[in-house]
């Protein structure tokens, strides 16, 4: 109530009543006046009394009848089950002809007429279904519905025909109630407590006196299991579940109720009981039937006490005694203080709290009760709905979380949706108003909320400590407050109003932005209701996160404020999303926002139409699907962007033509994508220019960092300075980046530690890119496996390189691939593996690229050479292609192999070819192929019975190095070489050599290697 005398508005869960006298007219019409006034109000006055009786509250009167309602203005547990009862107890005593309608739901407890005291009343679907019950119930019966019914385990319900209802669309199934059964409590899965407690009743009916302390978080069953447990008493044992004793509750009143339980004859046996004078006076005071004695109120506290423990004592003289007190974590502290003495002989104290408040002591059994298994849970919700599949009734076992309040919930309405309120609304009643405003205010903010923000909303004086002490609410550990038990959350909103929720959102933002945290402030902003500030606040957010480098907030941003955006706003949302994902190399993602506005009938703009189209170009280029994007003329560009996208897919010079005049804002881009046809058309200097130039003035966009780091990198590579592509190369990419850039990141850097030497790191890069790749496009895969296909020929594993060549190939297609499986299969002798070289050489003869026809020639002419002793022709061609094609790699491989055919043609030719790889593999700091340079002039001075002069003082880098070059020091000191054609398997290039080796006369040790 207001100060003034006006209500506030309350939603509650109730169990609403309306009883009506049947056919009143016809009495009315029959009867003067008076004498119907006279029996009308004798019969409602009469109904209302049992109203009372049963704890319900009048809400108004109707001529013939009235509107009760069970759970206002506070909950009880019982309530369904009182509304059943009080109308069959008015129905049946009635002394005009009544019938009754019970329904149960969420109501509005509202001010009507002015809000002035006296007009409040309750609105909702229950009440309006109340009275629909009993005007088509026949007199003297009761009609309730199936949520009442379901309420209350025990009643004797009928289900009736369905009957049409006023205002109503379809016919509803009422229940006739015809009373309550018995039936017996269960204890399930609480069997081994159950047998603690009767342990420690067999000790009290000894004589002792015993304390057991039973705790637990709300809703775990404590209430359950100490009822139980007093039903199941021997008939020696009496058993008393006294009124709760909490804070707030009339002590005195509570006391009266629990004498009048204790004692065998009521209030009325209270004189046969012998207490000291001092004692009976304290006694009568704290029950009220006498005044206050005048004692201060510590001797008083300390009297009272005294006085109900020896009220105990001597009741339990007669009989063994189990008294119940629920609800101690929030107990008066004169019942706190009498909890805290020793037990009577022959009475068992069943102490029920949340926590636990009691130290040890000789006569303290402490019991614990912890949530259910989940198999017991599934147990309880297969007892109460037995119709419930296996699947089903596990699923709400695991959403229940073994809390039996929460299972009652989740197995109230048949579609296992949760009811939670009526079962929680009696626990949240216990708390004072601002308590309970202030755990609604914790509701409505969300799963956890500060506990700053809640004083904010509802006041300083909001006792959050009380909240947290009683179980109602837990700090995680951020700090952060939350609910304590499942479904207790959802309970509390059901009270919240919707005006109500809508002002706290508000604040909530408010108070968020003046933190500087925009991102809850948007969502609460949503929650208010205002999409169109919140889609403003996400796009901020967006862009301050994207600014401070946190990419996954800034795509969380871009595509909460896409979900808010609302007509043509939504698709220039759609397109900064999209930009968003692409430049975070998530490029199907952005291939699917830039579709967004492309879809339908819209009829956009221009500019946004080819911004669209140049968002899922690049897009598609990104994942290697050019063909899924139709591209419009140049002439009919007229944005800069779709300019900058269509330029990626022309000719260096029409790219050119169609970057020129770009933004200031695009500028960065254009770097980029002149730096990548710069690359492919060979234009190396200038490709480093401009990937140098992006990096020094644009590097924002981490997709385009990592590329252009890429292209530097290759382009230094390809001038022949691998330390430096390898410096270029810098630190691993974003982790705002998907995982497989990191792989194609791993694979660069494989390559460069190969030409340098570092078989094992490269191995290293290699095993962890493959763990990687998921969600890569095919062209990656393709790079990151062509990669490893070297490794693997360059460390003697030829049957693994095959067998992973072609599995890479099945799963990502590419020339590349096949050009470099296809040398793997030049390598491996065997019928088979030659048909299936030429196989791969005809799927490359149509491909124009000079890299790749350098790897198809190196092929032919290893085949020809390892065959025939030709090829020269072929390894003349493959060096030409490789450096007309930028790589150093396949140039000096094709220029070692030929040098080794020149030996036996042409020595003089294959002395200068080694002096030239010599001079430069030396210059340029490609070490592995320094080595075989060395090795291979080594072996030439050797033919020619000259001196090495310390060429094979060097450490070889490869298994392939140090093999040749022990065999080469062998020779050189006349020493027989400890071979086998085992050592050779795997080496392709060394058994080609170790082949041409043994056909050398002058070098006789060579005779002992037969590779054929």
């Amino acid at each position: 109530m207001l100060p003034g005398g006006g209500f506030i508005q309350e939603r509650r869960w109730v169990s609403a009543v309306f009883f009506d006298l049947s056919r009143f007219t016809e009495y009315a019409l029959a009867h003067p006046l008076e004498d119907t006034w006279e029996a009308a109000n004798t019969a409602l006055q009469n109904a209302a009394n049992h109203v009372r009786l049963y704890g319900g509250h009048i809400d108004k009167f109707f001529g013939d009848g009235f509107l009760a309602v069970f759970g206002v203005p506070r909950s009880q547990e019982s309530d369904a089950r009182a509304a059943l009862e009080a109308a069959r107890a008015m129905v049946s005593s009635s002394t005009l002809p009544g019938r009754a309608g019970v329904a149960s739901g969420l109501v509005l407890r509202t001010p009507l007429g002015g809000g002035v005291a006296g007009d409040q009343t309750v609105l909702g679907p229950a009440v309006n279904l109340s009275q629909r019950l009993s005007q088509a119930a026949p007199p003297g019966e009761v009609w309730c519905d199936a949520t009442t019914a379901r309420l209350v385990p025990e009643a004797l319900a009928e289900a009736l025909p369905p009957q049409p209802l006023k205002g109503y669309a379809e016919p509803l199934v009422p229940f006739r109630y015809l009373g309550l059964r018995a039936v017996p409590s269960e204890a399930l899965g609480r069997e081994e407590e159950v047998g603690l407690l009767q342990e420690v009743l067999a000790t009290v009916c000894k004589g002792a006196g015993r304390r057991v302390v039973v705790y637990g978080p709300m809703g775990v069953g404590k209430s359950h299991l100490a009822q139980h447990f007093v039903e199941a008493l021997p008939p020696e044992v009496r058993g008393i579940v006294a009124p709760r004793l909490t804070a707030g509750v009339a002590l005195r009143y509570a006391l009266r109720q629990a004498l009048q339980r204790l004692l065998p004859d009521g209030l009325s046996g209270l004189r046969q009981l012998e207490l000291p004078e001092h004692l009976r006076t304290v006694l009568d005071f704290s029950i009220g039937l006498e005044e206050h004695p005048g004692l201060p109120v510590g001797d008083l506290d300390e009297l009272l006490v005294q006085t109900w423990w020896t009220l105990l004592a001597r009741t339990a003289q007669r009989t063994p005694l189990v008294v119940v007190l629920e609800d101690l974590h929030n107990a008066d502290p004169t019942v706190l203080e009498f909890t805290r003495r020793p037990a009577p002989p022959g009475v068992l104290l069943l102490l029920l709290a949340r926590q636990n408040r009691w130290e040890a002591h000789d006569d303290v059994v402490f019991l614990p009760l912890k949530p259910l298994s989940l198999e017991d849970a599934q147990r309880l919700i297969q007892k109460a709905r037995p119709e419930l599949g296996p699947a089903t009734s596990l699923h709400l076992a695991e959403a229940s979380g073994g809390y039996p309040l929460a299972v009652q919930a989740l197995c109230l309405t048949p579609n296992g949706e949760p009811e939670p309120l009526p079962f929680y609304q009696p626990r949240l009643d216990t708390l004072p108003r601002l308590a309970r405003l202030a755990l609604q205010a914790a509701a409505v903010l969300g799963v956890t909320a500060p506990p700053e923000l809640i004083r904010h909303l509802v006041g300083d004086e909001a006792d959050l400590t009380r909240l947290v002490g009683e179980g109602f609410l837990e700090a995680d550990p951020q700090g952060q407050l939350r609910f304590a038990i499942p479904w207790l959350r959802e309970a509390t909103l059901g009270q919240v109003g919707g005006q109500q929720v809508q002002n706290w959102h508000y604040q909530a933002a408010r108070w968020y932005q003046r933190q500087g945290r925009l991102t809850e402030a948007a969502g609460h902003l949503e929650a208010a209701g205002d999409t169109t500030t919140a889609y403003r606040m996400w796009r901020v957010v967006a862009q301050q996160a994207w600014s401070e480098g946190r990419y996954a907030g800034a795509l969380l941003g871009y595509l909460e404020a896409l979900r808010l955006a609302e007509g043509p706003v939504r698709w220039q949302a759609a397109l900064e999303a999209a930009e968003a994902h692409l430049a975070l190399g998530r490029y199907a993602e952005a291939f699917e926002l830039a579709s967004l506005p492309l879809e339908g009938q819209n009829q956009l703009p221009p500019r946004i139409y080819q911004q669209a189209w140049a968002l899922r170009l690049e897009a598609s280029l990104a994942l290697g699907r050019e063909e899924q994007v139709e591209r419009p003329r140049t002439e009919e560009v007229v944005e800069p962007r779709l300019a900058l996208a269509l330029a990626r897919t022309y000719p260096l010079e029409v790219a050119r033509s169609l970057l020129e005049n770009l933004p200031p804002n695009l500028a960065g881009k254009g770097h980029l994508v002149r730096a990548r046809a710069l690359l492919q058309a060979g234009q190396l200097a200038q490709a480093q220019a401009e990937s140098e130039a992006y990096l020094r003035e644009y590097a924002l966009c981490p997709a385009e960092c990592f590329e252009a780091r890429l292209i530097l990198s290759q382009a230094l590579w390809r001038q022949y300075r691998p330390q430096l592509a390898l410096e270029a190369l810098g630190a691993p990419p974003d982790d705002g980046l998907p995982a497989w850039f990191r792989s194609l990141y791993n694979s660069h850097l494989a390559a460069l530690q190969l030409d340098l030497g570092d078989l094992e790191k490269a191995a290293e890069l290699l095993e962890e890119s493959l763990l990687l790749l998921e969600g890569a496009p095919p062209w990656a895969i393709g790079q990151v496996g062509q990669v490893r296909l070297c490794y693997l020929m360059e460390s003697g594993q030829l049957e693994d390189a095959l067998y992973f060549g072609e599995a890479t190939l099945a799963q990502a297609p590419s020339p590349s691939l096949l050009a470099y499986l296809a040398l793997a299969y030049a390598l491996a002798s065997g019928t088979q593996n030659t048909r299936m070289l030429q196989r791969l050489l005809q799927g490359l003869a149509e491909v124009d690229d000079p890299e790749l026809q350098s790897i198809s020639q190196l092929a032919r002419g290893l085949q020809q050479w390892h065959k025939e002793h030709r090829g020269i022709a072929h390894l003349r061609q493959a060096a030409h292609l490789a450096r007309h094609g930028h790589n150093p790699h396949l140039y000096l491989h094709a220029l070692l192999f030929l040098g080794l055919a020149y030996q036996r043609t042409h020595p003089p030719k294959a002395l200068a070819l080694s002096n030239y790889l010599l001079r430069q593999t030396a210059e340029r700091g490609f070490r592995v192929q320094q080595g075989y340079a060395r090795l291979l002039r080594a072996q030439l001075l050797l033919a020619e019975g000259q001196a090495v002069d310390g060429l094979l003082e060097f450490e070889a880098m490869t298994p392939l190095a140090r093999l040749w070059k022990a065999l080469l020091l062998g020779i050189l000191r006349g020493e027989k070489a400890q071979f086998t054609p085992y050592h050779f398997r795997g080496y392709g290039l060394l058994g080609v050599w170790a082949r041409w080796l043994a056909r050398q006369p002058k070098l006789c040790l060579a005779q002992t290697l037969d590779l054929e």
